[in-house]
């Protein structure tokens, strides 16, 4: 028994020197080694699975992208503007710095005492103290559910073949937002509705605290829709139009686009095809589809479900209507025949449209040939 301790000390090693523990303590204490297990376990993830998409991951993405080089005949040095990101050395840091985020998180929640932070430092405030008893535990847990939902998040960028440095710095922003506005929300919660917070009592705030570390965007949107100053207010002109709204989008697609600066469908149907097609894992049909979505909700955003209803999911489907077909629907439906003369005169006008079709046209062929490259 004692010999399977010391290997896993030995084995645990930089954990033990990380948190700053006494290694003679640990040798004699079995939850502390499950612990540390635990820890290792979880962290061991990270440095896995990037290697495992550096070594066989990658150079499917490579050739995927070369293959768009070669059939789009795109010179040099569009080719290096479009180098891939995922080299080993970013990767590495990338990863070296979540590493250390996520370990000195879990010994925060694991080893309090061995750390000597059985509660977050405080200040007065006033009569009161800031951050309040229990502040650290509610903190931990946060922590813990951004590094649980991370690691899912990395999973399936693993999958796509798209695990990018950023993803690594991603996952690390996400635990410290989670853990500043856990700690937020325990503190204001009483003063922010107004009353007292017993309605969740102690034993909920630890579970709250994992949910807001898997949500934390949820959790810093009730902070501030209820602080005046922190929500300004919307123009009253501009429609939301989310990126929920074009069919076959999930939540992980969302969290894609907004890594290249697409928040909305507005975004999306102006967005460059090719940048997209080298730069994400998504086939070039696919992108041509929401585009074409996103340009129509751009367009219809209220009038969407009558407008796929009647068969009209993309923009290419309203350019097809005939006057005909114009006059047929706005007779059964709440759209205005006005408007959707309008619409298809405006898709009419967009080249990008055409352009759109003829590239994923080619990007659609597997073949490379001479003759599958020249078949314009």
């Amino acid at each position: 028994m004692q010999t399977s301790k010391t290997v896993v000390v030995i084995t645990l090693l930089p954990v033990l020197l990380l948190t700053g523990c006494d290694i003679s303590e640990f040798m004699a204490e079995d939850a502390n080694i499950i612990k540390l297990t635990g820890i290792v376990i979880l962290w061991f993830f990270l440095p896995l699975l990037a290697w495992s998409y550096h070594k066989f991951r990658r150079p499917r993405r490579e050739a995927e992208i070369h293959r768009v080089f070669d059939i789009l005949r795109l010179d040099k040095t569009v080719r290096e503007a479009f180098d891939s990101e995922d080299s080993g050395t970013f990767l590495s840091w990338a990863v070296f710095y979540t590493s250390i985020v996520s370990l000195i998180s879990m010994a925060v929640l694991l080893f309090p005492s061995e750390l000597g932070i059985v509660e977050l430092p405080a200040v007065k405030v006033g009569d009161t103290e800031f951050p309040r008893p229990g502040s650290r535990l509610v903190m931990g847990m946060a922590l813990l559910g951004g590094y649980v939902w991370g690691i899912q998040h990395l999973l399936a960028r693993y999958s796509r073949n798209d695990l990018l440095p950023v993803v690594y710095y991603q996952l690390s922003s996400r635990m410290i937002l989670a853990g500043v506005v856990s700690v937020a929300l325990y503190n204001g919660y009483s003063a922010l509705i107004g009353g007292s917070d017993e309605a969740f009592g102690m034993d909920a705030w630890p579970v709250i605290g994992l949910l807001v570390g898997m949500f934390p965007q949820r959790g810093l949107r009730w902070l501030t829709d209820r602080v005046p100053f922190l929500s300004p207010k919307s123009e009253s002109s501009v429609i939301p139009s989310p990126l929920d709204l074009v069919e076959g989008i999930q939540s992980e697609d969302i969290l894609r686009f907004n890594e290249m600066g697409i928040s909305d469908c507005y975004n999306l149907a102006r967005a460059d095809y090719i940048p997209l097609v080298l730069r994400t894992p998504y086939s070039a049909r696919e992108l041509l589809d929401w585009i074409l979505q996103a340009k129509l909700c751009a367009l219809f955003t209220e009038s969407l479900p009558e407008l796929r209803q009647n068969g009209v999911r993309t923009a290419l489907d309203l350019k097809k209507l005939t006057p005909e077909d114009i006059t047929t629907m706005a007779q059964g439906t709440k759209l205005t025949e006005r408007g959707l003369t309008q619409g298809r005169e405006l898709i009419d006008r967009d080249e990008e449209v055409d352009r759109l079709q003829a590239a994923a046209a080619k990007l659609s062929h597997y073949l490379r040939d001479k003759h599958a490259l020249d078949d314009d």
